[in-house]
């Protein structure tokens, strides 16, 4: 996850005096910020909805490769119960 100076693109002699950064912690964590001042809450804040962003982005990813590793399991098990099946079939 990035830091919110990154987010926000800040430069070194900006971050440098920002109290998030010098606690090494996202101004969200803390509500205190170089934006805080300008949002009554963090949810306005273009850089905190940046995050959530990237993080709903990151989640869409593991559910995506999660299902697909279902579906796969999912093929081999019918594969094996169909063989399986066949094989019954074969004896009557």
């Amino acid at each position: 996850m990035r830091n919110c100076w990154d987010l926000k693109g800040c430069p070194a002699s900006h971050y440098a005096n920002c109290t998030a950064y010098q606690k090494g912690v996202n101004c969200w964590d803390i509500k205190k910020g170089c934006l805080c001042h300008a949002y009554r809450e963090c949810d306005d804040c273009p850089i905190y909805l940046k995050r959530q962003l990237d993080l709903d982005r990151n989640k869409m990813q593991l559910i995506s490769l999660f299902y697909q590793y279902l579906f796969q399991r999912f093929c081999v098990e019918l594969e094996a119960l169909r063989k399986l099946c066949q094989g019954q079939g074969d004896s009557m």
